[in-house]
């Protein structure tokens, strides 16, 4: 089996070396006394070990949360329109990071709140997903379907303010499948705003599958460095579906098709059989999917 690629991991591992004085240092600092030793540590090491910066960020977090409530949070877009987004976890990677899948190809919701709200119920579901000592994801955005449209920074902007204010040290790799040659425009918008740990994280990859290349001349080879060889078929063989004029327009996710019996043969757009098994024994993770009312 491949080894999984080390260069986002270890990349983390340069980070500042937390204790556990550090964390008792910030935990005193807090109003809580329910949060987490591993949540601590995320934001001591998103500030580089400023313990004070820390606690602030940490706090600012806790009460984010009790006013908003991410994890009981659903996507009311796609629970009225189902094509409303196409982002959700699908399997698990080579470190037993849950991975998260997107495609702007299926998307017909670009609007910035909405696609907040659908992000965040995506990052509660990583985190709930997530076994013990594990505490990033890694998510592969396809940008097939990318256009002009897509160049409003504002978006880019949304995850990245997201991310840094109540989910540090949560991303811990990004795969930027097929990007064409106007996401240059969005990239230098956003470059200069974009932590410099962050960038680090970011690969970017063809898709050069083709009849001659099934699995492509590199991409198959570099996502079997880093996921099993189910995820890494279910991948292919998603973003091949994607490309597909009469087979994408015919996708979408809604609740029902979470409550379906895994597919007997051929793909299963819900991700591996690792996922589904999962939403078997821990139906609350389908909580994105199900409606508010």
């Amino acid at each position: 089996m491949p080894s999984p690629d080390t260069t986002a991991q270890s990349a983390d591992l340069a980070r500042y070396s937390v204790t556990p004085t550090d964390i008792q240092s910030v935990q005193k600092q807090i109003n809580n006394t329910n949060c987490d030793d591993r949540m601590v540590r995320q934001y001591i090491q998103a500030t580089g070990g400023d313990l004070k910066a820390a606690a602030k960020r940490l706090q600012a977090t806790l009460e984010w949360r009790a006013q908003v409530h991410p994890e009981l949070m659903t996507c009311t877009a796609c629970q009225q329109l189902p094509k409303s987004h196409y982002m959700h976890l699908v399997g698990y990677d080579l470190l037993s990071r849950p991975v998260i899948y997107s495609c702007l190809e299926m998307v017909t919701n670009r609007s910035i709140d909405d696609n907040r709200r659908h992000m965040i119920s995506t990052f509660e579901q990583c985190i709930q997903a997530m076994p013990e000592g594990v505490g990033q994801w890694v998510w592969v955005s396809d940008f097939k379907g990318f256009g002009m449209s897509d160049c409003d920074p504002r978006l880019a902007k949304v995850f990245l303010d997201l991310s840094a204010a109540h989910y540090p040290e949560r991303l811990g790799l990004f795969l930027v499948i097929d990007a064409p040659w106007i996401f240059n425009t969005l990239w230098r918008a956003i470059a200069p705003i974009v932590d410099p740990h962050t960038k680090k994280k970011i690969r970017f990859l063809p898709y050069d599958v083709s009849k001659k290349h099934p699995e492509g001349k590199t991409l198959g080879a570099s996502l079997g460095q880093l996921f099993d060889p189910e995820l890494t078929t279910w991948l292919l063989a998603e973003m091949t579906e994607n490309r597909d004029k009469h087979i994408g327009p015919q996708k979408s996710l809604d609740a029902n098709a979470y409550f379906r019996s895994p597919a007997a043969q051929g793909h299963d757009i819900r991700g591996t059989s690792k996922i589904l098994q999962l939403y078997s024994e821990r139906p609350q993770l389908l909580r994105p999917f199900l409606s508010t009312n």
